[in-house]
């Protein structure tokens, strides 16, 4: 385009120049008939041609003047110009790139819910191309039973900046769990709705599966207490509960060692928070008490939960309530050594009958 309005451009003085000879010409032969010189052929000529080119050539360095200065500030402004359109180009270019490189849903509505414009996002999520994705409006994204909620012009009231969970439905008709957030922008002298739409359908099933095993391990007849990384205690279930005879208030925040008992050394304890802190697992029997004072022995199983980072950041423990098996075979053994005195007793006492009867 710019090469074309130089050819053009070019023309200019070329023409001005025919011209000025032009008028030069008139001036000369208007000049040689007012000095009534006219009937000498030679002479007329020599005016003619004198007079052309004097007028001529301060017409052309008067017009030329002018046109460069035009041609100037032609070119000057035809320069910025295109300079601002590339500039608005890339503007619009990385714009775009930033728009469609978004991680959510970004639609652009009117009031009334037609949709004028949405990134790439949008169109995977929702599974329509973009440009059938600009004949929908908000009520194609919606289950039926949530169409008559929509208002039929909105005023804004019922946008928020701060996420509100809903459920939205895909070009197939599948229904998938969403956080939407939005709000009315004014662009130019027209009102549109800007809503950005954040698929949860993963963060839904995680807390679901988190929910399910919080309710296993709350319902487990095995006590389950969790610490942070410096042993304090940040949750125990009700098994833990029942067998410690605490009350959660009464536990929580505590160190994990405060149901120690004497039956173990310092060093016994010392080396399992050794090789927990170190990342590893353990397990074994530990012997402790509870708020009444009587021994609780457990089979306890310690395993030490990390971040991304590998950094400890929780400890786990499971216990197994193993008392009343301890108790009954303690009491197998009280039964034994009782029955292998009366067998000494009874061969001590056959010995000395049997000696009497012999003597």
């Amino acid at each position: 385009m710019q090469e074309t309005r130089a050819k053009y451009l070019v023309l200019i003085p070329v023409s001005i120049t025919l011209l000025s000879f032009l008028a030069g010409a008139i001036g000369g032969l208007y000049w040689g008939v007012q000095r009534e010189i006219a009937s000498d052929l030679r002479i007329f000529v020599v005016y003619f041609f004198l007079g052309s080119v004097f007028v001529s050539s301060i017409l052309f360095v008067f017009f030329r003047f002018l046109l460069g200065r035009v041609q100037n500030k032609i070119m000057t402004s035809i320069m910025e110009r295109e300079r601002v359109e590339d500039e608005l180009r890339q503007t619009e270019l990385q714009y775009r790139q930033i728009f469609d490189g978004v991680n959510d849903a970004i639609l652009v509505e009117t009031t009334k819910g037609e949709v004028l414009d949405v990134n790439a996002r949008a169109c995977e999520m929702f599974g329509w191309g973009r440009e059938e994705f600009l004949t929908k409006t908000v009520k194609d994204m919606v289950p039926p039973e949530y169409q008559a909620l929509l208002p039929e012009e909105q005023d804004g009231s019922a946008l928020s900046e701060k996420p509100f969970e809903t459920i939205n439905m895909r070009a197939n008709g599948e229904r998938f769990p969403v956080a939407v957030t939005g709000r009315i922008q004014e662009i130019g002298d027209q009102k549109r709705l800007l809503i950005v739409v954040r698929d949860i359908t993963e963060r839904k099933k995680a807390e679901e599966e988190l929910l399910t095993l919080s309710r296993a391990i709350a319902h487990s007849p095995t006590s389950v207490v969790i610490t942070d990384a410096n042993a304090k205690i940040s949750y125990v279930n009700p098994a833990y509960l029942e067998v410690t005879g605490y009350a959660e208030e009464e536990v929580m925040g505590k160190y994990a060692t405060f149901l120690y008992s004497d039956l173990h050394s310092e060093e016994f304890y010392m080396d399992i928070w050794k090789q927990v802190s170190a990342g590893d697992m353990w397990r074994g029997e530990i012997g402790s008490r509870n708020r009444r004072g009587e021994i609780v022995w457990e089979v306890v199983s310690i395993a030490p939960i990390v971040d991304a980072n590998g950094k400890i950041t929780n400890f786990v423990g499971v216990l197994e309530d193993i008392t009343e098996n301890k108790k009954f075979l303690a009491e197998m053994e009280k039964a034994k050594d009782r029955s292998t005195m009366n067998n000494r007793t009874l061969s001590r006492l056959f010995a000395a009958a049997a000696t009497r009867c012999l003597g």
